[in-house]
């Protein structure tokens, strides 16, 4: 089943960016009864959403999972170990890359290199760099500043892909040990997860609220897409973009300063520092 997702290109929005874009696009002279329509339920939507967004920082903020202080600290202790673990695994492959390309110059000045190790060399480098852009994309602090849940999941598809899809990375760079300290690291992190006191709320319903109103977004865009397609109605369909794709471009600025992505009210639009952090789940803005 093809997803919005699937055709249309943006990061993961907040609650306020959601609501804040979809308010300007309001405003906008050249919204018609249709989009208006669509906009005003996912905002209905979407208050239930910001509420659970308010209830889980604040359960996040009450320390309900500190109820066992030696559960606490031993989950804290691993968070920190999987964080360097994970800073260790990406220095060592940089530092793999950094001297297959020194070899490169030196058998270039030397001259005494047959073609086969060259191309042996070229495809290390290029698996590498691979390796480092499809699982690493804005660096390790992305993935440590996730809650624990999300970050949770992110390394245990990391291990996943490396100990499969980079298999020969892992091999050719000798770096079975670190892979298995990280898998089991995030596998303590996980039981230690499981046996602070469940939450109040689930962090699944507030993670399937996220996606649903990203989806709202989304459809949103593809509405816009829809019906102002042809060419003569460019200036339209840009005007009705813009307050989504303005939001857009602010995650990309956070994403590319690898700092964690401050949502904003959604009446103003004013960033407000202490709101929840989210993670990328694009890389390109869809175009207008």
């Amino acid at each position: 089943m093809t997803e919005y997702d699937d055709l249309i290109d943006l990061y993961l929005f907040s609650s306020g960016r959601r609501q804040f874009a979809w308010k300007q696009l309001l405003e906008s002279a050249a919204i018609d009864e249709g989009l208006q329509a669509q906009v005003r339920e996912s905002l209905e939507a979407e208050a239930e959403i910001h509420e659970l967004e308010r209830q889980w920082r604040a359960f996040q903020r009450g320390g309900a999972r500190r109820s066992d202080p030696s559960m606490s600290q031993a989950r804290v202790q691993v968070d920190r170990s999987i964080a360097r673990v994970l800073d260790g695994l990406v220095d060592t492959i940089k530092g793999f890359i950094k001297g297959l390309r020194e070899d490169a110059t030196l058998a270039e000045l030397v001259g005494d290199e047959d073609e086969a190790t060259r191309e042996q060399r070229e495809r290390q480098v290029a698996r590498a760099e691979e390796l480092i852009h499809e699982l690493f994309p804005n660096g390790v602090r992305s993935i440590t500043q996730l809650e624990y849940e999300d970050q949770l999941a992110r390394v245990h598809q990391i291990v996943a892909a490396m100990t499969s899809d980079y298999g020969d990375v892992v091999d050719g760079f000798q770096l079975t040990p670190i892979v298995g300290r990280l898998k089991r690291l995030n596998d303590h992190f996980e039981q230690l997860l499981k046996a602070t006191d469940p939450p109040r709320l689930s962090y699944k319903t507030v993670r399937n609220a996220r996606d649903r109103g990203q989806r709202n977004l989304l459809k949103t865009v593809a509405i816009i897409l829809g019906t102002y397609h042809r060419d003569e109605q460019s200036a339209v369909r840009a005007a009705l973009l813009q307050p989504i794709l303005t939001q857009n471009d602010e995650i990309a600025e956070y994403h590319q300063e690898r700092q964690p992505v401050v949502d904003v009210n959604p009446d103003t639009g004013v960033p407000e520092p202490e709101t929840d952090v989210f993670e990328p789940e694009g890389d390109t803005p869809v175009e207008g």
